[in-house]
């Protein structure tokens, strides 16, 4: 019986886990997902809890990898699509080598979410590229900058 409680107490914080950004219906999800680059070539984040407190964050996901051109400008067009259908507030700077985009997006309640995409080009096809979704009480994206960089 023990063992049956501890199975669904981490079936249900996974649940909740899991849902977080699935939620709000993003499209960024299949990037998180693997299906603009495999799993396999990803780093995954997920932070929650006190530890993002000082930032003014309740949650934090990431992917972080290498992409090809293709996956980047699919990454790119998941990115935009959720900044035209969502967005309360944005910041995007693009040069040949670095694009960088940054959302805020209509709240959950009184939860404040953001996306942020960052790709900065290491070779002819190779693409360093992280993707990053959060939740917490800061109101702006120059807020959420500022308590990052500090």
């Amino acid at each position: 019986i023990m063992k049956l409680k501890f199975v669904i107490s981490l079936l249900l914080t996974l649940s909740v886990t899991l849902g977080h950004a699935q939620s709000a219906n993003l499209k960024v999800n299949q990037i998180f997902d693997g299906r603009v680059v495999p799993k396999e070539r990803m780093v995954l984040t997920r932070v929650k809890g006190r530890s993002l407190s000082k930032y003014g964050l309740t949650y934090y996901r990431s992917a972080r990898f290498v992409a090809t051109r293709w996956e980047r400008d699919q990454c790119i067009a998941i990115v935009e699509n959720d900044m035209a259908n969502n967005r309360l507030g944005s910041s995007t700077k693009r040069s040949e080598k670095h694009t960088s985009i940054t959302l805020m997006l209509k709240p959950k309640g009184t939860t404040n979410c953001f996306i942020s995409f960052v790709c900065s080009k290491e070779s002819n096809n190779q693409y360093n590229t992280i993707v990053i979704y959060m939740e917490g009480t800061v109101k702006t994206i120059a807020e959420l900058k500022k308590r990052i960089n500090n």
